[in-house]
This record gives structure tokens, sequence and C-alpha cells, in this order.
């Protein structure tokens, strides 16, 4: 008989290996670099990743923006989480991931647009908010996509690298604002139209909507 400390009696041995395997299993950089299918998903996915972190933290910080009141508008872009993420996943198990995240990019571009031209701040406002929600749609789709896109020994290393594409977006957007808020300054009272920064998120969809189009669907499909 096996002794009691041999190693297939000893759950922790086996933890161990299992543990071990799964560490060899992880891709490293120079993987991820040297397989071609592998680096160009992952040269879509980070502009997806900043895309979306560019226009979710653009849109939230250009409340001042909007109108005068800012405690009112940055509770108001809280609050509109709530429906958004519901929709992120209500749209992903319905249209799948990459046509959710195509249509909710559009979505949101247009209604930065319709934002920037309406001439009242209270239509501002709202059609930024219908926007902020699109895109905090958005950003919940990327979580879910991007990880499904990759095998899973490369998951964790290519949903981080994403998420500092993400983070370059999300550092860039504060500059625009202010350059636009001092555009504002400069105009005076010759600006017919407040210089918002809505135009400049609603092009930048375009970057996310045309990497989409690179990207797998996964939605239903076997994952390796």
């Amino acid at each position: 008989s096996l002794a009691a400390g041999g190693s297939e009696s000893n759950p922790d041995m086996q933890g161990d290996d299992k543990q071990k395997a799964a560490e060899l299993d992880e891709f490293t950089y120079m993987q991820l670099l040297s397989d071609t299918n592998t680096s160009k998903n992952l040269l879509f996915v980070c502009g997806v990743w900043l895309q979306s972190g560019f226009t979710y933290y653009g849109i939230t910080l250009s409340a001042g923006n909007i109108s005068k009141e800012i405690h009112l508008n940055m509770f108001l872009m809280g609050i509109v989480e709530i429906p958004a993420y519901l929709l992120c996943l209500w749209m992903a198990d319905t249209f799948g991931r990459k046509w959710s995240l195509i249509t909710l990019s559009a979505l949101m571009s247009f209604f930065c647009v319709v934002s920037w031209m309406w001439p009242t701040k209270e239509g501002r406002l709202l059609f930024a908010l219908i926007g902020k929600i699109f895109s905090s749609a958005e950003f919940g789709i990327c979580w879910m996509w991007s990880p499904e896109i990759f095998p899973t020994g490369a998951r964790s290393l290519t949903t981080a690298i994403g998420s500092q594409a993400a983070r370059v977006g999300s550092i860039l957007a504060p500059y625009v604002v202010v350059l636009m808020e001092e555009a504002d300054t400069e105009a005076g009272d010759e600006s017919h139209r407040p210089p918002l920064p809505q135009p400049v998120f609603a092009a930048s969809a375009i970057l996310g909507i045309a990497c989409s189009f690179f990207l797998p669907e996964t939605y239903d499909k076997e994952l390796v």
C-alpha cells in the first residue's frame, strides 16, 4: 500500500503540482509578440481599450463644461453607471460582444455630437448623460470581451496590457478638456457654441469601431 505521506494522498502536494503546471502554461511577453495572430489581436484590443478609456473618463471630466452645476452633473454621471452596466450585460448576451461594442461606440459618438450642438445647457447635459451611458456600457464590454479573445494562459497578461492602454486614454482625456476650456476663454463673447470636447470624443469612436472589426466574436464560442 502507498505510504500516508505519498504524493498521491497528499492534497497539498497535488495543489502545488497544479499551480506549477498553470504557471508553466502562462504566456510571457516574448511569446505574445512571437505569435503573429496573438500579437495582431493584442494590437487591436489595445486600440479598443485606448478609445474606451479616453471617452469614458473624458465625458465624465467634461461635466463642468456642460453646465455650471458641476456637483449635480458629477452625481448624475455616476448614477447613469447603473443602467449602463445592465445594458452592457443584456447586449453582450443578446447580440454578441463584437457588435454590441460597435453599436455602443456609434451611439456614444452620436449623442456626444448632439450634446455639442444642442443650444440649451439642459439639453446638453441630457444628451451627454445618454452618451455616458453608452460609453460606460462600452467600457464594460471591453472587460468582458478582451479576455475571451486570447488563450487561457494569456488572458491575465493581455487584459493587463489592454487596461494599461485604457490608462493612456484616461491620461489624455483631461488635457483635451483643459484645452477646450482655454479655447473657450480665448474666444470670449464671439463664440456662438461652447467648445465642448464632445466632438473629439465622438471622433475617437472611429478608432474603437475600426479595431473591433478585426477582432473575432467570442459569444457562444468554445474558448481555448
